[in-house]
C-alpha cells in the first residue's frame, strides 16, 4: 500500500474514519444487474491483505477505512474481481463491477 496516500488521507480528513464506498454490477450495456453477491479485500497499512468479507447484496454502500481495496462478485456460477479500487476521499467511491 502506498503509505504517503494513507498518511495523506489522515492529514486531509482526520484519523480513525471510514468511507462510504457504493457498490453496483452492471452489465456489459451498462444496464443494473442487481442481487450479485460481493466481498471485498482491503491492504493493511503493512502492506498485507486482510481475510476476505462478505459485504453483501448489490446494489449496496457499506463503509471501509480508506486504503486500497479488491472487490469480488458471484452470481449464478459467473463471478469478477476488480482490480485494486482506492478509497483515499471522503466522498461517496462509486465501485462498478461489470458482470460477465
Amino acid at each position: 500500500m502506498d503509505l504517503q496516500a494513507k498518511v495523506s488521507d489522515c492529514l486531509q480528513f482526520g484519523m480513525g474514519r471510514t468511507a462510504p464506498v457504493t457498490l453496483l454490477t452492471v452489465k456489459a450495456n451498462n444496464t443494473p444487474d442487481s442481487g450479485w453477491e460481493v466481498f471485498y479485500t482491503c491492504i493493511t497499512i503493512e502492506g498485507q491483505s486482510g481475510g476476505e468479507i462478505r459485504a453483501g447484496l448489490t446494489p449496496m454502500t457499506v463503509q471501509l477505512a480508506p486504503g486500497w481495496c479488491t472487490f469480488r462478485a458471484r452470481k449464478d456460477g459467473r463471478q469478477v474481481i476488480t482490480s485494486r479500487t482506492p478509497v483515499f476521499t471522503k466522498d461517496t467511491v462509486p465501485v462498478e463491477v461489470v458482470a460477465p
